[in-house]
């Protein structure tokens, strides 16, 4: 269950209102908002980042909007304003390490956890 909140929620600040208000049996659509208002910021990150991704195909924008975090925009977009173009092997050499490594520690911390 870990493994798979964490491959499917990227946010650690999610994450933590989602099992919070599960665990207090909120009605899902509750939970669903929470977890929408406390990531509303990345609506504005995505607004930001679209126009220095416009340029790749659908599939790898969603992909990209994905793998956003806060570091990843500031970054992007830093390279970005400095005139350099952000490709899409940049990003995803950026960003998809964390999200790996973001998964793989969930899913030690749920195994070790236990102990």
């Amino acid at each position: 269950e870990a493994f798979l909140m964490s491959a499917l929620v990227y946010g650690g600040a999610s994450q933590m209102v989602g099992i919070q208000l599960f665990g207090q049996h909120v009605a899902p659509w509750l939970v669903v908002l929470s977890i929408f208002a406390v990531n509303f910021r990345h609506v504005l990150y995505s607004a930001g980042i679209g126009r220095r991704i416009a340029h790749w195909p659908v599939i790898s924008q969603a992909l990209g909007y994905f793998i956003l975090t806060d570091p990843q925009f500031a970054v992007a977009e830093a390279r970005a304003q400095s005139g350099q173009s952000v490709g899409f092997a940049w990003y995803l050499g950026l960003g998809l390490p964390v999200y790996l490594f973001w998964i793989v520690e969930s899913a030690l911390g749920a195994l070790f956890g236990k102990l």
